[in-house]
């Protein structure tokens, strides 16, 4: 039977070896979502040949396990967590060790499962975390009142809710030069809506806060429902890593956010650190499907070619970094009640 050990730096896999005198070596093998079929299966990833009994892998090479690989939900409110467990991919990955003489290898092998944790790939850093802003169903974005370069209404889409009337929303009339005339005080973009929106938030930053896991940088749309988000999920770091208001990710006022979305996502983070953003759906971009609190989280990786202005890079969503190309895989998804999930380390 294979087994390992796991730590923040290294897995290691063990076994024991046979004792006859015709065995010369061993094959181990990997395989994500199935285990190898055979010492030469071609779809797995070879370990470690040769005679010992102890083989080390490298953590960074495995995807962190994450409730689901990609987007299930439809946007709007997260479906109920019991609903959700069909819904579940977990990532598994399969060792099997396999005996060989000089010439041939016996085809039963040992095997084992490995889920790397989540938890341990964040502490390392190296990720962007783009979470879609806490459940917000008080009041409505009032475009009429025009894009950021001309508004009718100065920052409308930043105005936050009242403390005293949190539910009070802001209504307008024309005047009779055609301007507006604000008749009723608030805001005229959605709110944070409670108690949903606390509770998800204080789900997020639990988890973030008691497993430690650094941040270089905040980032979030102006609108107040994400500000508040951010502020809410980051309040542990706002003293060393304050929340940064970012035309880029907010809403339509600027114009395309896709784009920015993308490079803020394929940009790595600085050394030992990861990125968090907070922004919408909408728009047409890849992270649209996100519910209410639900994070995607992306990890940004060389591809190995170089660019230079006015020299870009090969793909078209690649990112030119310091003079190498950047791409973002997305690692998986995870719903606000379901960071608790996650094993601690």
């Amino acid at each position: 039977m294979v087994a390992y050990t796991s730590t923040r730096a290294a897995l290691e896999a063990r076994w024991v070896n046979p004792t006859g005198a015709s065995f010369q070596r061993v094959r181990l093998l990997r395989r994500l979502d199935a285990a190898p079929t055979g010492p030469s299966d071609a779809m797995a990833t070879l370990v470690y040949e040769g005679p010992n009994a102890i083989a080390p892998d490298v953590l960074e090479q495995l995807v962190p396990d994450m409730p689901y690989r990609g987007y299930p939900f439809g946007g709007g409110s997260k479906p109920p967590i019991a609903s959700r467990q069909a819904m579940r991919q977990p990532r598994v990955y399969t060792y099997a060790v396999y005996a060989c003489s000089a010439s041939e290898c016996e085809t039963t092998g040992a095997t084992t499962t490995f889920r790397r944790n989540l938890t341990e790939a964040l502490q390392k850093g190296g990720y962007a975390i783009f979470w879609r802003h806490a459940s917000a169903s008080t009041c409505s974005d009032d475009f009429g009142l025009g894009q950021a370069s001309s508004p009718l209404l100065p920052d409308w889409w930043k105005g936050c809710r009242s403390v005293a009337m949190p539910t009070a929303c802001g209504v307008r009339a024309t005047g009779a030069d055609g301007g507006v005339v604000v008749t009723t005080p608030g805001p005229f973009a959605r709110q944070l809506t409670d108690p949903a929106a606390t509770t998800e938030i204080t789900n997020v930053r639990t988890y973030l806060q008691t497993q430690t896991i650094p941040f270089s940088q905040a980032l979030t749309s102006e609108f107040c429902r994400c500000s508040e988000t951010a502020r809410g999920i980051f309040s542990h770091l706002s003293a060393s890593v304050p929340v940064q208001e970012r035309p880029e990710l907010t809403l339509s006022v600027y114009g395309g956010r896709c784009p920015n979305v993308i490079s803020l996502t394929t940009t790595p983070p600085a050394v030992g650190t990861n990125v968090g953003l907070v922004s919408h759906s909408g728009m047409g971009c890849s992270t649209d499907p996100l519910v209410w609190s639900q994070a995607a989280v992306f990890k940004p990786t060389l591809t190995g070619a170089l660019c230079a202005p006015p020299t870009t890079c090969p793909g078209a969503d690649d990112v030119c970094v310091s003079g190498a190309c950047w791409r973002r895989e997305l690692i998986g998804t995870i719903c606000d009640d379901e960071w608790s999930e996650i094993p601690p380390l």
